[in-house]
């Protein structure tokens, strides 16, 4: 039996998250007869995290960062990827993008990074020194074509460099947490929520690019004539304590809750009505496309990934305007749009983005970044 080819996937931290979600679903996928896998996170969390459900065949290296000057820390990494030695590095987020790459000069391993979103506010330092690190990089992934997009024009990177590869969500084990839930009615009870109610969710991190400052300003408007919905925000964030204090100014207390982080965010997909997000930016939008598959429809802002999820009027619509009023007339177009709506197309508009077809797309990356005798700096 040939050896496994030792792949090493990087990030900053473990927290609940898209990037850290798209790993763990790698993680389950990928070809263990081919490949030897381990997770390195450079800063260990205070908040929720995912590190429990990394499967245990996954060796898990944690290196804990206080800066990009924390001499220990890089001495540990370094000691690490002694022992490990991996062909190929996949790597994400800003941070570890930087230093695995830097790293690579003296260890000798093909990266890959990923670009998980449209950084706009991306500083000029930032970008430069993407720019000159492009040149030790195998491959750049795009999770997808706007993120390409974006990100050529912003680093002005070659065009070369980059590769679409979709995130990919788990379509079986949804559909396996679906039927374990059958009894809708039910599970509303168990989470605490009255079975009268109509529910809109959004799942997010409470960060300033997702915007739900909006989206309860929105709500407010809505729900003067929409008495019968709640809307349920699923994340963590350092805009909570802001959050709730503007829920609490609308008197809102009973409409609109913050839920926190949820390692399993299906059951609340399962009793809701329809999916929104009024997020500045995004990458891909995993969180759509899981509520797709559960056979939510979609309303959101047109943002890089999303815009390529959406087929208005057969499973969403764009938010036109992103203000609380023009986005309360989308929630009550959305309303409407329940009244006619096909679960069916909703759920097969997600088939595109098995967690198997992104998978195979990493393995056959990750041998052609293997197969090349150089790259050109």
């Amino acid at each position: 039996m040939s050896k496994k080819i030792k792949i090493v996937f990087a990030i900053n931290n473990f927290s609940i998250g898209g990037a850290q979600r798209l790993y763990l679903d790698i993680f389950k996928t990928i070809n263990h007869n081919v490949f030897d896998l381990h997770l390195i996170t450079l800063f260990q969390p205070r908040e929720e995290d995912f590190y429990e459900l990394v499967p245990p065949y996954i060796r898990q290296h944690k290196v804990s960062f206080k800066s990009f000057l924390d001499i220990n820390s890089w001495w540990k990494l370094a000691r690490i990827l002694v022992l490990l030695k991996p062909r190929v590095v996949i790597s994400s987020l800003f941070f570890s993008n930087t230093v695995m790459r830097m790293l690579k000069i003296f260890f000798g391993y093909k990266i890959i990074i990923i670009e998980h979103n449209t950084y706009i506010y991306k500083g000029s330092l930032h970008i430069f020194v993407d720019r000159i690190l492009s040149r030790l990089t195998c491959k750049i992934i795009a999770v997808s074509e706007s993120v390409k997009k974006f990100t050529i024009k912003q680093e002005r990177i070659k065009a070369q460099k980059f590769i679409v590869i979709n995130n990919g969500i788990d379509i079986n084990r949804i559909s396996k947490i679906e039927d374990h839930y059958s009894d809708i009615t039910q599970l509303k009870r168990e989470l605490g929520f009255s079975s009268n109610l109509k529910t809109i969710i959004n799942v997010g991190r409470l960060a300033f690019q997702k915007n739900q400052k909006l989206l309860i300003n929105a709500f407010a408007e809505f729900v003067q004539k929409n008495n019968d919905y709640i809307l349920i925000i699923i994340g963590q964030g350092s805009l909570k304590n802001k959050l709730l204090a503007q829920i609490k100014e609308l008197s809102l207390d009973k409409k609109v809750f913050l839920l926190g982080a949820k390692r399993n965010i299906i059951p609340y997909y399962l009793i809701s009505d329809f999916f929104i997000s009024t997020s500045l930016i995004e990458g891909f939008g995993i969180a759509a496309a899981e509520a797709l598959c559960c056979g939510l429809p979609i309303l959101s802002t047109k943002t890089a990934g999303i815009d390529e999820m959406i087929k208005e009027g057969q499973n969403g619509f764009f938010i036109k305007k992103a203000a609380p009023k023009s986005v309360a007339r989308d929630m009550e177009k959305m309303v409407d749009f329940l009244e006619s709506v096909n679960r069916d197309t909703i759920i097969k508009s997600a088939g595109h983005f098995a967690i198997e077809k992104t998978v195979q797309e990493y393995e056959n990356l990750i041998l052609e970044c293997i197969s090349k005798k150089q790259i050109n700096l």
